[in-house]
């Protein structure tokens, strides 16, 4: 069974065919290639220390982007960030760890996860849980990018630009 594609607005239409009509024209392929998007993360964040398997990981995720997802122009672009984010988010979790090898510690208390359906409680739940002294939730810009990058700590108005 198909599932029929999403009317979308004039303009993002626009913008998809613009887009389209570029990287069948060659421009534009890089967005979701995986050299383009390392060197554009390495180039960020100063160094290529990215860890064990995230090449190979990125590069099947870019190959399945490809074969499987039949994205808009609009997709890659957003795809694009997301990847490029996750990586300078990996580079900098390298870095710490390099900085602080007990970075890998288990922490003394497990963290408390809340899960749930939709509509069963678990909004109400969490807020109570982040009423305790000793606890706090992790905020939507910490859960986004949870290690700052170098220079000002932008992650705050970040995280509200993109939402």
């Amino acid at each position: 069974m198909t599932v029929p594609s999403p009317r979308f607005p004039w303009w993002l239409r626009a913008l998809d065919s613009a887009g389209d009509g570029l990287r069948r024209r060659g421009a534009l392929r890089h967005l979701l290639d995986p050299d383009a998007l390392l060197a554009e993360a390495a180039a960020a964040e100063g160094h290529e220390r990215f860890g064990d398997g995230t090449e190979a990981m990125l590069r099947a995720f870019c190959a399945s982007l490809e074969a499987d997802a039949r994205l808009a122009f609009h997709g890659r672009l957003h795809l694009h960030g997301l990847a490029r984010t996750s990586l300078q988010v990996r580079l900098r979790l390298e870095a710490a760890r390099a900085r602080d090898p007990a970075i890998d510690r288990p922490p003394s208390r497990p963290p408390l996860l809340v899960c749930g359906l939709p509509r069963s409680g678990t909004t109400l739940l969490h807020r109570l849980l982040a009423l305790a002294d000793d606890a706090r939730p992790l905020l939507l810009w910490e859960l986004m990018e949870p290690i700052a990058g170098r220079g000002p700590d932008h992650r705050r108005q970040e995280a509200e630009r993109k939402i």
